[in-house]
């Protein structure tokens, strides 16, 4: 199987404070066809930056269809509820960076995806469910 070349899309997110936010991926050649991802282990992290050492949380990942190359990415409520936002209002975002990467069956690791995660505030949250 030839290994996809891939150019690593910047896909920003915006996201509000305590929600279970789902996003998916989905994993094209050059040419524009799914890479199967059947046995890849994906991995998502959130940072203050880029060059930040401390993860601020990890987004959970599951393969939905292997053969079409589409990931899932689940940022748990919990999660982001533990965000520092220094927003007044909704309009207000506190941004975030984060990627994803993918390690294939043969152990090669690629980024498959990279961008902002923006954070609206929330009122209802700090006081919780």
């Amino acid at each position: 199987m030839a290994k996809g070349k891939f150019i690593t899309p910047q896909m920003d997110i915006n996201i509000n404070k305590g929600d279970d936010t789902f996003f998916q991926v989905n994993i094209t050649a050059e040419d524009g066809r799914p890479v199967d991802i059947t046995g890849c282990l994906f991995k998502c992290k959130v940072k203050e930056s880029a060059t930040s050492t401390d993860t601020i949380f990890e987004g959970k990942t599951k393969i939905v269809d292997a053969i079409k190359g589409i990931v899932e990415v689940h940022f748990v409520n919990a999660d982001g509820s533990k965000l520092n936002i220094d927003g007044e209002n909704f309009s207000e975002l506190t941004q975030y960076t984060y990627d994803i990467i993918m390690k294939d069956k043969n152990g090669y690791i690629t980024r498959i995806a990279n961008g902002y995660v923006f954070v609206s505030p929330s009122v209802t949250w700090e006081e919780g469910i």
